[in-house]
């Protein structure tokens, strides 16, 4: 049985936040996870151009005014790349988009 690699990127401003989720999706079960880690929008945008990402995870702590208009080049640069958001509810930060 061939299993393709999963690759991720990880989009956080939090380093352990980032480091905490590599090393879950490192130890999965079946271990098909590429992790790329971006802390800042414009370097997810040229890894999203320049790799084949097969996943987002957005920590919206990274959000800002200009995170839909961003949502959207995502979106639009890669549209078959799943967009999941990661967000702390105790810090008041609402989940809002689901793409």
């Amino acid at each position: 049985m061939i299993i393709k690699t999963i690759t991720v990127l990880l989009l956080a401003q939090n380093s352990s936040l980032a480091k905490r989720i590599r090393t879950s999706l490192y130890y999965s079960q079946l271990r098909v996870f590429k992790v790329v880690y971006a802390k800042e929008q414009t370097k997810a945008l040229e890894l999203i151009n320049s790799s084949s990402i097969d996943i987002v995870l957005l920590d919206l702590s990274v959000a800002n005014a200009k995170s839909a208009e961003f949502v959207n080049r995502l979106r639009h640069n890669s549209p078959k790349t799943i967009i999941m958001l990661l967000c702390n509810a105790s810090d008041g930060s609402r989940c809002t988009w689901v793409y």
